[in-house]
């Protein structure tokens, strides 16, 4: 158990406190502002001005903060009183930097402000010749009276407060999701904290090269922008070719009669459409990897155009509390201590992640038992460590006994789960290895309703090692072994029926998907590409055979490894899975026991990316009209995470209540 580290811990709880009680302080303050007693008043406007201002007083020992302006600093030069009730103050900071602010002044601090500029004279305290409002003025008197309204208030906890409630209401303005990509996270951290150092007047000189700096910037997003209008021209192009190709099918095949004729233009086409649609996946990668570039360069740009004034290590390390920071980061998942914080400031504040993630554990017994079973399973101890990075091994007993979908939901999501393994084995291309993470998408609403975020993923030739990571309870429920032959298998604790059955054709679905697709399926959120073998084409299709040997030893299926944080399926292939555009979605349904499909109908699921077990057919799309629309078809006819369209068709949209 890590001990807070004295006094900064102390400091922040105490703002904390303050939040609640500031009413009462600035009662106080008011107070004194129109108090009989003249030392009294002059305290008052000082703790007004500190209070407004955000500024030391100007003689504390603390040399984080050593350059910044205080009360004491004040001359007759940096304030200039309006009759409308304002007041400006013109403060130069370290290396002469000037700050300007122009606050509302109630009147009895504009009276007090008015006396303290006629009776301005030096102070025998400093070296200042030049005359000051505040020369009598010191921490100790200052620290004293806001002790009256709250005990151990200072000047340096009143700071603290502002600051980090400045920080706190930019991150809620960021509107960051846990899906957008870590530079957008960076970007909203470090402009929190660029309001936290002007807020708090922490200067510094902008580097002589800045505008040099500058200048190559706009150079770079000027070319980077035509480089995005390119890639997006060479998308429309790709697209272009698609469509024309289908529609060249259809109109070949209305004129072909004879069926061997038939299958042989089919074979054609098809293996024209797969090359059309993998040119076209290139494109969409190319621009997405551009645009995502290009949005990072902006978000760095923005910063450094206002950041090259403000000191931010001094509010980061003195006036922030870095729960606020730590928080937010655990809901965007971001960690904002291991990723923006210097070393030298995570390790001060380390107790931060004691604190908030309380240890929770197995008792003696039954981690032992768990960790017999783990090593049976053959685990290494490097994917138990990527699983469990804390150290901490899950535990977590409150999603017992909780139904969430009808036994008719269970029996369609079994067979689809079922469906999904074999085809997996029959149309496998690829080995997918390597650990990663797995934001799941918005359309798989009944997990996020269940407040999974995403997935902590080893995988390996015969399967996956994973954990669920989210902001509920089953967040931290269990580790699981999936493999495509064997029951889910769960070591932590119990885990109710139908959180198995969604986990499992979850799972098998981003196997079918790693295996048919590979890296295609699974876009990683930066510009770091996933090694994968060059892929010609893909295999034809063939009916299903034996295997005779374990996956591992097939030599055919070509080795992709995934790191880092993935995103499951790309944004436009997403948007084309949602089809927004529809006021009804396609829907696979359940067919009488003595019915058969139409013989399109598993062709036309194909088409929107959608897997049918046997016993199912598959309704299209259509608008209120009941007129469907052929547009759709087209467009879905590129999805390459076929699982995941399944997944959004097959899932129900909410949980069962019971």
């Amino acid at each position: 158990m890590l001990i807070k580290q004295s006094p900064w811990a102390a400091r922040f709880d105490l703002a904390v406190d303050l939040h609640e009680k500031l009413d009462q302080v600035r009662q106080h303050i008011a107070q004194g502002l129109e108090g009989t007693d003249a030392k009294q008043r002059l305290v008052a406007t000082a703790c007004y001005l500190i209070d407004a201002l955000c500024l030391r007083v100007g003689d504390e020992t603390d040399t984080d903060e050593a350059d910044t302006v205080g009360i004491t600093a004040l001359r007759l030069e940096h304030v200039k009183l309006y009759p409308d009730g304002t007041g400006e103050f013109r403060f130069w900071g370290k290396d002469s930097v000037p700050r300007q602010k122009k606050i509302s002044l109630p009147s009895a601090v504009q009276q007090n402000l008015e006396e303290l500029i006629e009776e301005a004279r030096s102070s025998s305290r400093t070296r200042q010749d030049k005359p000051q409002l505040f020369p009598d003025i010191d921490s100790h008197a200052v620290n004293a009276y806001l002790a009256e309204a709250m005990p151990a208030l200072t000047v340096n906890i009143l700071r603290t407060h502002h600051a980090t409630d400045v920080v706190h209401n930019s991150l809620a303005m960021s509107e960051v999701k846990a899906s957008d990509p870590d530079y957008k996270k960076w970007g909203a951290v470090v402009l929190a904290n660029l309001e936290a150092a002007i807020l708090c007047n922490h200067y510094k000189k902008a580097p002589e090269n800045w505008q040099d700096s500058r200048n190559r910037s706009k150079d770079q997003l000027k070319t980077m922008g035509e480089q995005v209008e390119r890639c997006r021209a060479e998308v429309r192009k790709a697209k272009e070719t698609l469509i024309v190709i289908y529609r060249e099918t259809r109109e070949k095949k209305k004129a072909t009669t004879g069926t061997e004729q038939h299958q042989h233009l089919e074979a054609h086409y098809a293996k024209k459409i797969e090359q059309a649609r993998m040119e076209l996946d290139v494109a969409q990668r190319n621009l997405r990897q551009t645009e995502a570039a290009l949005d990072k360069v902006k978000i760095e740009g923005t910063i450094a155009a206002r950041d090259r004034t403000w000191n931010l290590d001094t509010s980061l390390k003195s006036c922030i509390d870095p729960r606020v920071f730590y928080e937010w980061g655990q809901q965007v998942e971001y960690d904002v201590l291991g990723l923006y914080y210097p070393e030298a400031l995570q390790h001060k504040f380390a107790w931060v992640r004691e604190e908030i993630e309380p240890q929770t554990t197995l008792d003696s017994a039954d981690l032992l038992t768990q960790t017999h079973k783990l090593i049976g399973e053959d685990i290494s101890i490097e994917t138990l460590q990527f699983l469990c990075p804390d150290g901490r091994f899950p535990y977590n007993d409150s999603m017992a006994n909780r139904d969430i979908i009808t036994d008719k939901q269970r029996q369609m999501l079994t067979e689809l789960a079922s469906t999904l393994k074999r085809l997996a084995a029959e149309e496998a291309y690829y080995a997918p290895n390597g650990m990663f993470h797995l934001v799941i998408p918005q359309d798989l609403a009944i997990l996020h309703r269940l407040g999974v975020a995403k997935l902590i993923v080893a995988a390996d030739p015969l399967g996956f090692w994973l954990r669920v990571h989210g902001t509920s309870k089953l967040a931290e429920t269990a580790i699981f072994r999936w493999q495509p032959e064997r029951p889910l298998s769960v070591y932590g604790n119990a885990v109710p029926d139908d959180i198995i059955v969604l986990l499992d054709v979850c799972l098998s679905a981003l196997w079918y998907d790693l295996r048919r697709s590979g890296a295609e399926a699974l876009p990683v959120e930066d510009s770091q590409q996933p090694f994968i073998q060059p892929r010609k084409s893909m295999p034809p299709k063939t009916k299903p055979k034996r295997m005779a040997r374990p996956i591992r030893t097939l030599p055919k299926l070509h080795r992709v490894d995934f790191k880092g944080s993935h995103q499951w399926g790309t944004p436009s292939e997403r948007e084309i899975i949602r089809r927004r555009d529809h006021s009804v979605n396609g829907h696979p349904r359940k067919l009488p026991s003595n019915w058969k499909r139409g013989e399109d109908r598993e062709g036309v699921a194909l088409g929107y990316g959608v897997i049918l077990p046997d016993g199912y057919t598959y309704v299209s799309p259509y608008k209120a009209s009941g007129k469907q629309s052929k547009v759709a078809f087209e467009q879905a006819t590129l999805v390459v995470s076929r699982g995941l369209a399944s997944l959004v068709a097959w899932l129900p949209r909410g949980v069962e209540q019971h």
